[in-house]
């Protein structure tokens, strides 16, 4: 067997993976304006000041898998929901896998102050004695509220490490999202996902895994099959665990970032980033600790090819919630082309190791590399 295509692949994550000297100018930007947006939320709003408990980094700058720059940065804002110790959690029938949050118990005679009741009030839609489930579409209108009102407030505008940063707010699915591009140089921009994600207090009586590690449900809508369902669905996330899982597989996170790299090249762009994580996650569950230090195209051509299966077989379970099918996001049309594209370059990528005059153009050509080689 050639050693071409080991090496290959080794010199493009080196191409693809983010270079140290580019990370600090956008981080440096990134916890400004995210200091800056998160503490004049808590000034804007009473309500939320008491209910926001901090933020966290996850997706794939946590994970260290970005590529290119990291000009995208997805941040989890935790508030703890007043009565959390109540707060049930149950399957959603309608949307397989997801959730919904109900109270349980006695609130009326709890104290609480005005600012509180009142999000609380709208957030459940209290309709006499009958209470009904948390409302994801009512949360998300509150947030994008506050928000406005603080980017209005600054001006649109942010001051970070000698740049004058215009501000530009988008509401994108789960994510409040803002773009960031440097006045004087506009080719300096990045994202922030602003993602809300309500803290479990009480335990989940259908999961068995992650129990060491905090809970949060996020208001996350999905496209595709269940679109129709009411507005009152949540995806749980265990973001800490996922870390844990993730961390010191040696070649897992290459590998990780390889597949997105052909992914970007053939432009899949519906296989996101929460379809890898699951499907590494899983992975990881069934192999051994070994099978992550073998060599690199080894690891590569295994996870290409479970990734090509889940596809043909359209069956790609949320590990954190096994009978929500990720692949309902997208349409039947969608999962079949893709499927072909993934079978063609795994049948072609599958005869390289084999091939001891492969070059690196002829490998390269498979992955979006955006730095000169």
């Amino acid at each position: 067997m050639s050693q071409s295509f080991e090496n290959h692949l080794r010199k493009i994550n080196e191409l693809i993976t983010i270079e140290d000297k580019d990370r600090k100018p956008y981080t440096d930007a990134y916890n400004e304006i995210r200091d800056t947006l998160l503490n004049g939320m808590c000034e804007m709003s009473a309500a939320f000041g008491q209910m926001y408990k901090g933020y966290r980094l996850f997706g794939s700058y946590m994970h260290n898998v970005r590529l290119g720059k990291p000009d995208e940065f997805d941040v989890l804002f935790i508030l703890k929901i007043p009565f959390g110790e109540k707060l049930k959690v149950s399957m959603d029938k309608k949307r397989p896998g997801l959730v919904k949050l109900r109270y349980g118990g006695n609130l009326d005679k709890s104290p609480l102050n005005e600012n509180l009741r009142l999000v609380i009030n709208e957030l459940i839609n209290v309709n006499g004695r009958r209470r009904k489930p948390l409302r994801r579409t009512v949360l998300q209108m509150w947030i994008s509220n506050i928000i406005k009102n603080v980017l209005e407030k600054i001006g649109n505008r942010v001051q970070a490490d000698g740049k004058c940063l215009v501000l530009k707010y988008s509401k994108r699915g789960v994510a409040h999202t803002i773009y960031a591009t440097d006045v004087e140089e506009p080719h300096f921009s990045f994202s922030i996902d602003f993602v809300p994600a309500i803290q479990i207090e009480g335990v989940i009586p259908f999961i068995n895994k992650g129990a060491t590690y905090p809970w949060y449900a996020i208001p996350k809508p999905f496209k595709g099959k269940y679109l129709d369902s009411p507005g009152n669905s949540f995806q749980l996330v265990n973001p800490d665990m996922e870390h844990k899982l993730l961390l010191d597989k040696q070649h897992l996170k290459v590998v990780y970032r390889l597949l997105k790299s052909l992914r970007d090249h053939y432009k899949l762009d519906k296989l996101k980033g929460a379809f890898l994580t699951s499907m590494f996650l899983w992975e990881i569950e069934k192999r051994s600790e070994n099978f992550w230090q073998e060599p690199i195209n080894e690891v590569f051509l295994e996870m290409l090819e479970v990734l090509k299966i889940r596809f043909e077989t359209r069956d790609l379970p949320y590990f954190w919630s096994s009978s929500h099918n990720l692949m309902d996001n997208l349409n039947d049309d969608e999962i079949a082309d893709y499927a072909v594209v993934l079978n063609i370059v795994y049948w072609t990528l599958e005869s390289y190791p084999e091939q001891a005059a492969l070059t690196f153009q002829a490998c390269a050509r498979h992955f979006q590399i955006l730095r000169h080689f």
